[in-house]
């Protein structure tokens, strides 16, 4: 998997807690929805959303679970999953899996990390999403 690039325009709202020790941290909101290490007590856990910080320099970014929400419900699933076919230049494979040009897997959060890491991307599936959402 690749590792998390936030763009330069993102930042750090969303403040979560750990189930296991309760220490509260602050993620990006495209890394709402996924597994990772407690920078407390070093255990993978899935956080729990504690609410947003006072700031608002998030700019458009789409949370994991709303990501996967896009590409599993039946209203926006096709769309979606051409809108990333298209700007990851992959094949849908079923479900939340995909395959590059190579034949080799590429699953969701693998998609996901891309698309949040370039700017043109990330764009145009915030305003996809927020043309659906709104």
């Amino acid at each position: 998997m690749m590792p998390f690039q936030p763009l330069d325009r993102d930042q750090p709202d969303v403040i979560m807690m750990c189930r296991n020790c309760q220490a509260e941290w602050l993620i990006y909101e495209q890394q709402i929805g996924l597994s990772m290490p407690c920078p407390a007590c070093h255990s993978v856990v899935h956080p729990q959303y504690q609410g947003r910080t006072k700031g608002e320099g998030h700019g458009c970014q789409l949370s994991f679970s709303t990501f996967k929400r896009l590409l599993n419900t039946p209203d926006t699933s096709a769309e979606f999953i051409r809108l990333v076919e298209h700007l990851l230049d992959l094949r849908h494979e079923g479900g939340l899996c995909f395959v590059n040009v190579s034949g080799h897997e590429v699953e969701a959060e693998e998609a996901h990390y891309r698309i949040q890491s370039q700017e043109a991307s990330q764009g145009a599936m915030y305003n996809r999403a927020m043309n659906i959402i709104r």
